[in-house]
């Protein structure tokens, strides 16, 4: 009785999760938003709602060195698209122990983007064109929200929240923030990054998810995440790559390029065939996914508030050629900021190859379901054949050419999610 009991009690309470989160993104996705452009009335108006309910949750401002305001403001002049400087403003806040108080310093930063985009592709007969950013990022903001909802209860140390503005332009928040920190970041022991979360990526591949970078906390940081994503096995498939496959796709790389060497772990579902379109709404997001995405974190928050930065051996990702380098910048001026390497070049694990290629057979399994063109699963499959070629010769064998080949695998996967003629 008792276990039918708490079985109730926890299904009960995870309904009431996904409610608000789904209130939440259906605001934040809204088309009165007209897609959260940072510098726009619309933004500002998000910054406000953001404040209220950090607020009502009893979260305390840390946008200041004072602590006495929410918003950071920046500028930045680095804007790639149009050389213009851009004015933004972060949301930072922290959550305090509510059982015991302490003057320890945040033990864990979480962050997403609330910014997105203000043109994008009309595709799926979409009623307009408004770029309504539902999983992107809408659904990540509300679950750090939804995260930072009971956490003062069974935290042990202090948890930063950032909600990035600036990101669709460049990174432009973290980086600003990252310059000039408006709290002390000496004790973090790790930055958990959403962006991108609660697409169907493929049929076959609908309640699948990926969590990168592990590998930068060590052993330990990995056993931790392979834990807590085991306990929500049964209702989400969660992959865990290394963070080669997150660079310079979201915030938490400039944490990489300002050199905090703190273990960093990154929520995504990828892109997915609403990417940066205007069928990026609501009634497309998995909010089952989105909610276990939540309990992971929450979990993960719990047990890192527990445990200091000594903790984790650090493992610094190698990046060659990466953003402000000089070759990058070489690159840039000559074939514009969409050449190949305009990322840099990360360097992937060997383990890596089981997970793109565990992807890659169940879209391939899924072919029909899919409406994949013959070409299409030719050259998934051709790819799949090659990394098996890669797989045997041995982790001792994993060399630049192969590596560089495992990362285009990855892209052309995700670039073939963009290609998919519905949404799964």
């Amino acid at each position: 009785m008792k276990q039918i009991l708490l079985g109730l009690i926890s299904v009960g309470f995870s309904f009431i999760v996904q409610a608000g989160i789904k209130e939440d993104v259906t605001y934040l996705a809204s088309d009165k938003l007209n897609g959260r452009v940072t510098g726009t009335a619309e933004n500002l108006e998000v910054q406000n709602w953001l404040i209220q309910r950090l607020k009502e949750l009893k979260i305390r401002p840390a946008g200041n060195t004072a602590k006495t305001s929410f918003q950071y403001p920046f500028a930045n002049s680095y804007d790639f698209k149009t050389q213009e400087k851009i004015h933004g403003t972060n949301i930072m806040g922290i959550v305090y122990p509510r059982k015991n108080w302490t003057e320890e310093k945040p033990h864990l930063l979480i962050g997403a983007h609330y910014d997105h985009i203000a043109t994008c592709w009309k595709k799926f007969d979409a009623e307009d064109s408004i770029c309504n950013g539902a999983a992107d990022n809408a659904a990540a903001v509300a679950v750090v929200l939804s995260v930072a909802q009971n956490l003062a209860d069974s935290i042990q140390s202090p948890v930063a929240l950032a909600f990035w503005d600036g990101e669709e332009s460049g990174l432009l928040g973290s980086d600003a923030f990252l310059k000039e920190p408006s709290f002390d970041l000496s004790q973090l022991n790790a930055y958990i990054n959403l962006d991108i979360i609660g697409l169907n990526l493929y049929a076959g591949l609908e309640n699948h998810h990926m969590i990168i970078g592990s590998e930068t906390g060590g052993a330990k940081l990995e056993k931790l995440v392979k834990e807590m994503a085991d306990q929500e096995s049964s209702k989400v498939t969660y992959h865990r790559l290394s963070y080669a496959f997150g660079h310079g796709r979201s915030d938490m790389s400039s944490f990489i390029r300002h050199g905090l060497n703190v273990p960093l772990l990154f929520f995504s579902d990828g892109d997915g065939p609403v990417y940066h379109s205007s069928s990026d709404e609501v009634k497309n997001i998995n909010f089952d996914k989105v909610s276990s995405i939540a309990e992971v974190i929450r979990k993960l928050s719990i047990q890192l508030s527990k445990m200091s930065a000594s903790e984790f051996e650090y493992r610094q990702p190698t990046i060659f050629i990466d953003k402000g380098t000089f070759l990058q910048i070489v690159l840039t001026k000559i074939f514009g900021t969409n050449h190949m390497l305009k990322t840099g070049f990360p360097v992937p694990t060997y383990s890596d190859l089981d997970v793109v290629m565990e992807l890659y057979e169940k879209a391939i399994q899924n072919a029909e379901r899919n409406k994949l063109k013959p070409e299409s699963v030719k050259k998934l499959t051709d790819l799949l054949n090659s990394m098996k070629e890669i797989k045997a010769k041995g982790n001792k064998k994993l060399f630049g050419m192969d590596n560089y080949n495992l990362l285009k695998a990855a892209a052309i996967f995700t670039a073939t999610t963009r290609e998919l003629t519905f949404v799964p």
